[in-house]
């Protein structure tokens, strides 16, 4: 268009560390956002990069990066999420933004395959791979989850944006196949049934936002955090929309059509036992925060008592 340009190339072999900066701390940034901020990575990078830089006031650079990860580890520390051992091929441009197509790795120290792509401002990272569902109770550290044991396959994506954009977010799908849960019914599945499966994480924040849905079976709601808070939770058994958090605790409300009452309290020891178990696991240097159960406008078909 007549405008003149200096064209800078080359090719780069450094730390992941100093290309993650690149979208931290100049005018990439805009892209990922304050999303960025909290990650951290070690490994390595090659790239051959390209710019073209207007001579004109004003006039933004085009910019070609194609490169290679070489066993880089990506963390966010406040969210305990990691990726480690990230190899394949990543590439950013002025038009597409970040993307690739064949980045593998591991994620809570299982193997996946990914692809990146850039869409309305947001890094979109499409994942495939398994969970094990002890490494997601830990994570979360719900106890709730300890009903559930086994491995699945999981399809998931984790969205990387500004705080004004959606912020980061990680949305994970799976049939369950591979994972018994074992709670009475109509809660009960054995290892190789399907049952659908979601997870939406907020991970913008030290205190995570979860809700999790088992179908049609149950929806769960509630905050996670690393800190000495108290824990909030609501479930919702039996279809129904997931309304507002406790105060504290954990909330049981909804419909369910029959209740064998010994095969409950049984589920409320192995409950306190889980939480026990997890709360030995926390920090010494904070104190845990306390869970107790509440049950709130619990409709009940059918009640079956001692017997």
């Amino acid at each position: 268009d007549g405008i003149i340009a200096l064209d800078v190339s080359g090719d780069i072999d450094g730390p992941a560390a100093d290309i993650l900066k690149l979208f931290k701390e100049t005018s990439l940034k805009d892209i990922l956002g304050a999303g960025a901020d909290t990650w951290q990575s070690s490994g390595n990078y090659s790239a051959n990069i390209n710019l073209a830089m207007p001579l004109v006031s004003g006039a933004a650079p085009i910019i070609n990066i194609t490169g290679e990860l070489h066993d880089v580890d990506l963390e966010k520390s406040d969210a305990n999420l990691q990726f480690t051992k990230l190899r394949g091929d990543i590439a950013y441009t002025t038009q597409n933004g970040l993307s690739s197509k064949n980045i593998a790795g591991n994620f809570w120290g299982r193997k996946f395959q990914a692809d990146i792509k850039t869409l309305d401002q947001k890094t979109l990272v499409n994942i495939k791979g398994s969970i094990e569902m002890i490494e997601m109770q830990q994570w979360l550290q719900q106890p709730v989850l300890g009903f559930a044991v086994g491995t699945a396959q999981v399809e998931g994506q984790l969205q990387i944006a500004g705080e004004d954009n959606g912020g980061v977010q990680l949305a994970i799908r799976s049939t369950m196949k591979g994972v018994a849960i074992d709670l009475p019914e109509p809660f009960f599945k054995a290892r190789e049934e399907k049952m659908p499966f979601e997870a939406n994480i907020g991970l913008a924040t030290a205190s995570i936002p979860v809700t999790l849905s088992l179908g049609d079976l149950a929806k769960m709601s509630l905050f996670t955090s690393s800190a000495n808070e108290d824990f909030r939770a609501i479930v919702v058994v039996g279809g129904g929309q997931v309304a507002g958090l406790p105060e504290v605790g954990m909330e049981l409300t909804g419909s369910v059509n029959n209740v064998l009452l010994d095969d409950w309290l049984s589920v409320i020891d192995r409950y306190e036992q889980f939480t026990k178990v997890a709360k030995e696991a926390e920090s010494e240097a904070a104190s845990p925060a306390s869970n107790p159960v509440f049950i709130d406008d619990l409709k009940v078909g059918e009640l079956n008592a001692f017997g």
